[in-house]
């Protein structure tokens, strides 16, 4: 297969390592563990941190934490779990600022007074709504305290539709020409090109 001025080789990011179900194994890993920190900010608050507060060490409250967040999570893709922690973690840093404590337990009027802060300052206008995501989540699968009561608040609700209303529309790449397609069937069936690349092009065709 020639590689040599291959297309592919300058936009396809190289990944060093293992297998896929290896990457997606030691992903979840980051996973877990940035849930259990953002959990045991306030173990009091969350089933995984009540489960390991009934532990006597340190070591076992840890790993505890640890094994009762990796099943609570069950087959959830890993991209998925870090969606939602980065929004959750975006929130927590908010209210360290604003008050000096953690994000638990969830309070209504500090996420109604976040969202404002959004508002304010012109944050991306899904910022709001992935929140609301994020804390479903945790509602769901952590049973984090005070989730589905500002989850239940309309004026939290509206205001995040309110900011989503205002996402720029979306706006498509322009379909292909005519010529366009013509060059990608040449391309295709060039054989001086890189196989990699004229698979990629028999995907767009």
């Amino acid at each position: 297969t020639r590689t040599e001025n291959a297309i592919y080789s300058t936009v396809v990011k190289q990944v060093i390592g293992g297998s896929y179900l290896e990457e997606r194994s030691a992903k979840r890993d980051v996973a877990v563990r940035s849930w259990w920190d953002l959990l045991r900010m306030d173990m009091t608050c969350s089933e995984p941190g009540k489960f390991a507060l009934a532990e006597k060490g340190l070591h076992d409250k840890y790993r505890c934490g640890i094994e009762t967040i990796d099943a609570s999570l069950g087959v959830k893709s890993p991209n998925t779990m870090m969606k939602r922690f980065y929004s959750v973690k975006t929130y927590n840093t908010w209210v360290i600022r604003q008050s000096g404590k953690s994000w638990l337990p969830i309070e209504e009027k500090m996420v109604w007074s976040y969202f404002k802060a959004l508002r304010a300052e012109k944050a991306p206008a899904t910022r709001a709504t992935s929140l609301l995501e994020a804390l479903r989540f945790c509602h769901f699968v952590f049973k984090a305290e005070g989730c589905e009561e500002t989850l239940a608040s309309l004026r939290v609700r509206g205001l995040a539709a309110q900011l989503y209303a205002c996402k720029r529309p979306w706006k498509p790449a322009d379909p292909l020409t005519v010529s366009d397609v013509q060059f990608l069937h040449k391309a295709m069936e060039d054989e001086k090109r890189s196989l990699v690349d004229r698979i990629f092009i028999g995907h767009l065709l």
